[in-house]
């Protein structure tokens, strides 16, 4: 395998088991690898393909955000009553 492999639409939604429209948002976003088009579009026969070591990165970096610690973020603090009509008062 080379880091210049190309994945085409079947074998990217396989290895993603993501919807094509949905790596679509994700690519406007910039958080899924970029496709690009291999063939001739003038002709009508443009395909998308991605870069297979691309999408894998991408994969391991999903992964490796699943098993890493949450940030815990603190409660707000809660007022009592007697605080806030102080301040009122």
């Amino acid at each position: 395998m080379t880091d210049h492999e190309l994945v085409l639409e079947p074998e990217c939604r396989g290895l993603t088991r993501l919807h094509p429209s949905t790596r679509w948002r994700l690519e406007q976003r910039g958080k899924f690898p970029r496709s690009f088009k291999i063939g001739d579009p003038d002709a009508g026969n443009g395909r998308k393909a991605w870069s297979r070591s691309e999408i894998l990165a991408w994969l391991a970096d999903r992964m490796a955000a699943r098993n890493a610690p949450r940030p815990r973020h603190p409660l707000p603090a809660i007022e009592t009553a007697s605080k806030i009509l102080e301040k009122v008062a």
